[in-house]
């Protein structure tokens, strides 16, 4: 089938993730509207399309009338695209990002390209050294599609796209890097408090709750708060256990290395490095992990996936 409706997509989706009509449109829509949608006698407006794939935990749908064989094919791009940034795997993430800039200058989707730029910011953070202006950058990305938002105000948005959430998330790594503390830490609340009072239908919520809580121990921890950087940790770590991810618990391991030297807890410390060896030496091989490892630790302090 070349051809695929908005309704044929959201009715899949809903339905291999095992959720009800009424849970999806929940906040969003009356059930009436989204079996409409899903039936074929309503289009959905862009921005309640995008909610609806949130809710769905599938922001990376772009609005388009409909999904062309080659629409699907960039949809797995995409995916395949935070995979590879995702689980380390930097020649894939090279060659998806230099896929995509050959037709960057004809690309007229503007949630389109706020994807790619974004996933190339995220690449140059974790394969090279993030330069300075990383947090303006982020902030830039993000204005794309978001004309007026500050970040030292209170957020009354909850709808962000998954893109626009990871943007923010970084720009509070940018605070970090300056050693900007506090604002570091407002961003990630104000994220967490979102992903607390919306998040929690979607199937990444604890992913995101994981990685912000990481985030949030790296910034109190910094601060001197230990108490409250450990009880963060914990909350962290527990996501990972309960939903897994291998490449986001050895990222907490880190963290909760450092907080433990800070803490003078060495022989703590030492357990969770060796920990963090021997899963990259199963994940990589005995021969790679001594580089992976060393390369791992000398990462910027924080998590920028989400």
């Amino acid at each position: 089938m070349d051809e695929i409706t908005f309704g044929e997509v959201i009715r899949s989706i809903r339905k291999a993730k095992g959720m009800t009509q009424e849970e999806v449109a929940e906040g969003i829509c009356s059930t009436s509207s989204l079996s409409k949608m899903e039936n074929g006698s309503q289009v959905p407006s862009r921005q309640r399309f995008q909610k609806i794939m949130e809710r769905l935990g599938e922001p990376g749908y772009s609005y388009a009338h409909f999904f062309s064989s080659g629409e699907a094919e960039r949809e797995q791009y995409r995916r395949e695209a935070l995979e590879a940034l995702e689980g380390g795997r930097v020649e894939r993430a090279e060659e998806l990002l230099l896929w995509w800039k050959k037709d960057a200058d004809s690309e007229e989707d503007v949630m389109e390209r706020q994807f790619w730029q974004t996933a190339e910011l995220l690449w140059r953070r974790i394969y090279e050294a993030p330069g300075p202006g990383y947090r303006e950058r982020c902030m830039e990305l993000f204005s794309m599609t978001r004309s007026s938002f500050c970040l030292q105000k209170e957020w009354r948005e909850d709808n962000f796209t998954r893109t626009e959430t990871l943007l923010l998330n970084n720009a509070g790594l940018g605070f970090l890097w300056e050693k900007r503390y506090r604002e570091a830490a407002g961003v990630f609340l104000q994220l967490y408090s979102i992903n607390e009072r919306t998040g929690k239908k979607r199937s990444d919520y604890r992913k995101k709750k994981a990685v912000l809580c990481g985030n949030l121990a790296v910034c109190f921890g910094e601060m001197g708060r230990l108490s409250d950087a450990v009880r963060y940790y914990v909350r962290g770590t527990g996501c990972v256990r309960e939903q897994g991810g291998v490449v986001l618990y050895l990222q907490l391991l880190r963290i909760g290395m450092r907080l433990a030297s800070r803490a003078g807890e060495d022989g703590e410390a030492f357990r969770e490095q060796e920990l963090i060896r021997r899963i990259v030496s199963d994940l990589w091989g005995r021969a790679e992990a001594a580089r992976r490892v060393s390369f791992f630790l000398r990462q910027p302090p924080g998590i920028s996936i989400l």
